[in-house]
């Protein structure tokens, strides 16, 4: 595996992910999330560039890594105090140049991540699309807006995005959504990736981008793997972004 080590609220359109109707992919990235996660956030304007630009010859796949099952434990692991944790938060934003409320770890009622995540995982089963518009939506809610972390807020924004909340919540504790959502973060794990990270699959060719957040750096490296892909002029890339 290779890896390319460089140190350092846009709303994603629906359409911009839908792939269903879409010829095979000739690269793929995919992306373990999470939706308290920093990075996530800030992953999400860049994958909508490179979709913009690459459209159906790009397939973009999120899978939950899941952050963190007991966020106090977490904090303990990753050696942050309420201090520290802003601080990180604050060097995330400034990598990413995705503004967030630097103090979402610490709001009421955030003890797990794993909730959200799951109700992503059961919402995939039934609509990618719309469970992409979930993910955005909750990042958005959790990170910026600082909803309460519960099983009713989750149903209120799974409503909204156009999903039945109620069901999503309760299939979140089903047992397939569980196992998939498990096969899912020892994925990432196996796989040597970080929330910072998006893996590049081109045929058997695989490239790990570590801690970058540039889309035209992840052009190049498209480009590269995979020569000849027909690409949108970069004004027609802005006047996408710019609509969104």
């Amino acid at each position: 595996t290779k890896r390319v080590e460089q140190p350092n609220s846009i709303a994603t359109s629906l359409a911009a992910f839908d792939q269903t109707a879409a010829a095979p992919s000739t690269v793929t990235a995919t992306l373990y999330a999470d939706p308290f996660s920093p990075w996530s956030r800030g992953f999400q304007p860049i994958l909508a560039r490179l979709q913009a630009v690459y459209g159906e010859q790009l397939k973009i796949e999120y899978k939950m890594g899941g952050m963190a099952r007991n966020v106090s434990q977490w904090f303990e692991a990753m050696e942050l105090d309420e201090e520290l944790v802003v601080d990180w938060t604050k060097a995330v934003v400034a990598q990413t140049k995705n503004p967030i409320n630097t103090q979402f770890l610490l709001a009421p009622g955030v003890k797990t991540t794993w909730l959200a995540a799951l109700a992503f995982t059961a919402a995939s089963k039934h609509h990618p699309k719309l469970a992409v518009a979930l993910l955005r939506r909750m990042t958005e809610a959790f990170q910026i807006e600082m909803l309460p972390n519960n099983r009713e807020t989750i149903a209120q924004l799974a409503d909204e995005v156009g999903f039945n909340g109620e069901q999503i919540v309760r299939e979140s504790f089903y047992e397939s959504t569980i196992s998939e959502f498990a096969w899912q973060r020892n994925a990432m794990e196996r796989k040597n990736l970080r929330f910072d990270t998006l893996l590049i699959e081109v045929g058997e060719e695989r490239r790990i981008i570590e801690g970058t957040f540039s889309g035209t750096e992840y052009e190049q490296i498209i480009d590269e793997l995979a020569p000849g892909l027909t690409k949108s002029e970069p004004s027609n890339v802005l006047r996408y972004i710019n609509s969104l």
